[in-house]
């Protein structure tokens, strides 16, 4: 009975081995010790998807072993990281990389183009240096995957996924802001007449920035400047080639310096303001006799001298 019972005892021993090495118990190891994906962790040809259906994913590309990491939802973005044989993908789903099946996803179109330059970063802190990805030139297409409330999304730019400031991204069927510049003194009017003083709204000094939201008849525009909204003679406006917020050049100041609404230092009537020392100012361009534009305030202003001591490309905040 002894031995009997020996024989069943060294049988139960190695088959208990060779359970340990079926692949069924060789997926649930591998998904027991699976890491976490950091964000930007995509390879260059993956895009996003979205599930039409509640979807399994699952640590190797079988349907018939216990190697499911998780259900994703219906309607929820995943990035796509490879296309496998007999229709399974490689995603990123919530920061885990797992395979599902093709036929449970359609193209993502929560696509949205970058307004300026801006950050791509691995998390939601724009102080940080270190935590920049890369930066995605003005106009780019990226896809959402989520949208946070608190100003952040969390996006996929050509195979790379991070978060962006909201404040730059902008629908793809939106048309952008058109923005124009003044070339002189405008009046803006609430009405398309110059035959009355009683409709000028205010005076719109040179070189200022207004937005053009739309053409009307004999020469008028509507624009909107400085939260108001009425028509001026479009013959005093040009296009704007550089955008302050996102394409200027920030500088800091060496030193205290006037800012004036005009290049000219004959007079004391054109100053506007200072711009004190160690403060910051964004360069809009550089003009003519050592001249600089600026923004200053809500509008514009010129200083004299390059009196600055540094010299930093700036992108969107984000």
């Amino acid at each position: 009975m002894k031995k009997h019972m020996g024989r069943i005892s060294v049988m139960v021993l190695l088959m208990a081995v060779l359970i340990s090495f079926a692949p069924g118990v060789q997926a649930a190891t591998k998904t027991s010790s699976r890491k976490n994906v950091s964000a930007g962790d995509v390879s260059a040809s993956s895009h996003t998807a979205r599930t039409t259906s509640n979807l399994r994913m699952r640590s190797s590309k079988s349907t018939k072993e216990n190697n499911i990491l998780m259900v994703i939802p219906k309607n929820k973005v995943v990035i796509i990281r490879s296309r496998e044989a007999n229709n399974w993908y490689g995603v990123l789903y919530d920061g885990k990389a797992g395979f599902v099946k093709g036929g449970y996803l359609k193209d993502n179109t929560d696509k949205m183009k970058t307004t300026a330059n801006l950050r791509l970063r691995t998390s939601m802190d724009q102080s940080k240096k270190d935590n920049i990805i890369r930066t995605m030139p003005k106009h780019a297409v990226v896809e959402v995957i989520t949208k946070y409330k608190n100003g952040w999304y969390l996006v996929n730019y050509k195979g790379k996924s991070g978060y962006a400031s909201a404040k730059y991204l902008l629908d793809t069927d939106v048309e952008e802001k058109v923005i124009k510049v003044t070339t002189a003194k405008l009046r803006m009017r609430s009405s398309m007449s110059t035959k009355s003083k009683s409709n000028v709204m205010l005076v719109i000094p040179k070189g200022n920035k207004v937005e053009l939201l739309s053409e009307q008849e004999k020469g008028w525009v509507k624009v909107k400047y400085d939260d108001k909204i009425g028509y001026v003679v479009s013959k005093y406006l040009k296009n704007s080639t550089k955008e302050a917020s996102s394409e200027g050049v920030v500088k800091t100041m060496a030193e205290t310096l006037n800012v004036r609404s005009s290049m000219s230092k004959a007079s004391k009537s054109n100053i506007i303001g200072t711009v004190k020392k160690g403060k910051t100012v964004t360069i809009l361009e550089k003009e003519s006799d050592g001249w600089y534009k600026i923004k200053y305030k809500k509008g514009i202003g010129y200083i004299k001298g390059g009196h600055f001591t540094d010299d930093t490309s700036r992108v969107g905040k984000g």
